[in-house]
C-alpha cells in the first residue's frame, strides 16, 4: 500500500498485477540500459556493465528483452500514477436533515464544487481492472 495526495490508502496490488512484486524483480535484475549489443551477429542483450544478459534465436526477442528492463518500470510506474489520482474517496452525502450515507467516490473524477460525484471505481479504474484481469 502506498498513499495518494489525499491520505488515501492505494493498493499496489490484485487485479493479477503485484507492483510490489515486479519493482522488487526489477530491482534484483541486472541494472537497466541492457542493449542488443551486436544486432548484425550474435542474438544476444547485454548489461552496461558487460556480461550477456540473455540469448536468443529470434532477433525481435532480442529487441524484446532489451527493452524490457526499461519498458517494465516505466508501465509500473504508470499504472500507479493513474491509480494514486483516482484513488478511493470516502465522503458523506449531506441532505438539510443530515447525513444520509457514506458515499465511496473516484476523488479525481469527483467535483465536489459542482456536486457531480462520480462512484468509485469509477471508469479509469474499472476499466484498469478489466484490463489486468481484475473481477470487482
Amino acid at each position: 500500500m502506498t498513499d495518494n495526495n489525499n491520505g488515501q490508502e492505494v493498493s499496489r496490488t490484485g487485479a493479477g498485477l503485484d507492483l510490489d512484486g515486479i519493482e522488487a524483480r526489477c530491482d534484483k535484475a541486472t541494472p537497466a540500459p541492457w542493449v542488443n549489443f551486436d544486432p548484425n551477429a550474435v542474438l544476444g542483450v547485454d548489461a552496461p556493465e558487460g556480461g550477456v544478459v540473455a540469448w536468443t534465436y529470434h532477433r525481435g526477442n532480442t529487441n524484446f528483452i532489451a527493452h524490457a528492463r526499461t519498458d517494465v518500470p516505466a508501465l509500473v510506474a504508470a499504472v500507479e500514477a493513474v491509480l494514486e489520482l483516482h484513488a478511493l474517496g470516502i465522503g458523506d452525502l449531506f441532505t438539510a436533515e443530515g447525513i444520509e450515507a457514506r458515499l465511496e467516490h473516484c476523488v479525481e473524477c469527483t467535483q465536489v464544487e459542482h456536486r457531480f460525484v462520480v462512484r468509485y471505481p469509477c471508469p479509469t479504474v474499472a476499466a484498469i481492472r478489466t484490463a489486468l484481469g481484475e473481477s470487482e
